[in-house]
């Protein structure tokens, strides 16, 4: 009895059976274990708690696929339950040995049955004597894993985020500076009036030449002159789309995206978040 889930790919149907162990991506699983990948499976919270599983299966269930998950991640074969190989062909679990994950009894071959209609293993029964042997494929399995390349972008985002950081301080520290120097009028009304250059204002925020409309221009290099030493960066970028937004001035998007790297930057040195 084996059941072969078909993939379209490239044009061509792919099948996952014992005798050819082949993934949903067409890629043959070789007998030789696989080391170096990861301990562990993601689990996407909005669509595990609000999606259709929810609905489609009992709670039991739904612990029973978590199981399984883990034990495809742990698996020689990552994505494939089962313990190996027995010769050329896939080697599954007995049905006694799935029975022992579930928290409460369950039928476990109708359980199977229904992960497999709704699209979540593919299963195949490796041998029917003496003991009915079943080995299961989670489907779509590189969702579950980390996305190097998405790893590699965060990163590059963060050390983008730490070098526009240096900068914007860099900046702010000068312009303070200058003012300090140059400031004829002693009272906080004078500061706010103090004129700086849209170019300063503008570099404050990691870019060469000011953008946008010439009124929003005008607006944040006046709004970013009167900062204080308790102002941050986002308040005073906050109150310039408030004053935008009350006058009727258009906003450029860069500034909107600008604003969010500046508030992450700003949380990261709140609270120094060390890595687990």
């Amino acid at each position: 009895m084996i059941h072969k889930p078909e993939h379209k790919k490239a044009g061509k149907s792919v099948s996952v059976s014992s005798e050819r162990t082949v993934n949903v991506a067409g890629v043959m699983v070789s007998s030789n274990p696989m080391f170096g990948h990861h301990k562990w499976v993601k689990l996407w919270v909005d669509a595990w708690l609000d999606g259709t599983t929810r609905f489609e299966t009992t709670g039991a269930q739904r612990a029973f696929f978590v199981d399984l998950l883990a034990w495809a991640g742990r698996s020689r074969f990552p994505g494939f339950v089962c313990p190996g190989m027995s010769g050329k062909k896939l080697m599954g679990y007995p049905l006694k040995w799935y029975e022992a994950l579930a928290t409460e009894t369950i039928d476990i071959e109708a359980t199977f049955e229904l992960f497999r209609r709704t699209g979540k293993i593919a299963y195949t029964v490796t041998a029917e004597t003496p003991q009915k042997l079943i080995a299961v494929q989670i489907l779509n399995w590189p969702k579950y894993q980390s996305d190097l390349g998405q790893q590699a972008r965060r990163a590059a985002a963060y050390r983008e985020r730490k070098k526009m950081g240096r900068h914007l301080t860099h900046h702010v520290r000068v312009t303070r500076e200058k003012k300090k120097e140059t400031k004829k009028e002693s009272t906080a009304s004078a500061k706010t009036a103090e004129a700086v250059p849209a170019a300063a204002a503008f570099a404050a925020l990691g870019r060469k030449s000011p953008f946008g409309p010439e009124k929003f221009q005008a607006i944040w290099a006046e709004v970013y002159a009167g900062a204080t030493a308790s102002d941050t960066l986002t308040d005073k970028m906050e109150e310039a789309i408030q004053r935008c937004q009350k006058e009727g001035i258009k906003m450029p998007k860069l500034f909107f995206d600008l604003k969010r790297k500046v508030e992450e930057l700003e949380l990261e040195r709140q609270f120094h978040r060390t890595p687990l």
